[in-house]
């Protein structure tokens, strides 16, 4: 498997994590960039908010499909998954907005296949 580390490509073993913490009432955004001739395969996502969202949720994208998801309780959540994204597409995950001054956290585990 292949790991971006640094923006090059290393040799490894484990997933990778990357996090973001929205400002209050806006979106956060993780973005792994494309990889030619490789695709992206997000593994598990971890997100909170600080207190009850208003129009709260996840959105995942990848290519073709994009997966959305609503989050009506403020506090943690976890997902575990096997999104695989298209080749030579960038992996997008976004904590909406959760209203007012709320603030979202969003935490990721993906890799980039060999």
């Amino acid at each position: 498997m292949l790991i971006r580390n640094a923006g090059t490509q290393v040799a490894g073993t484990a997933p990778l994590n990357k996090v973001v913490t929205s400002t209050g009432g806006a979106a956060g955004t993780i973005t792994v960039g494309a990889v030619i001739d490789r695709r992206h395969i997000l593994h598990k996502i971890v997100w909170s908010y600080d207190s009850t969202p208003t129009g709260g949720g996840l959105t995942i994208t990848g290519g073709e499909n994009t997966i959305s998801l609503d989050i009506t309780n403020g506090g943690p959540g976890s997902l575990s998954i096997n999104y695989i994204c298209a080749i030579n597409t960038a992996l997008v995950v976004t904590i909406k907005s959760g209203g007012g001054a709320i603030i979202g956290k969003l935490y990721i585990e993906h890799m980039t296949e060999p």
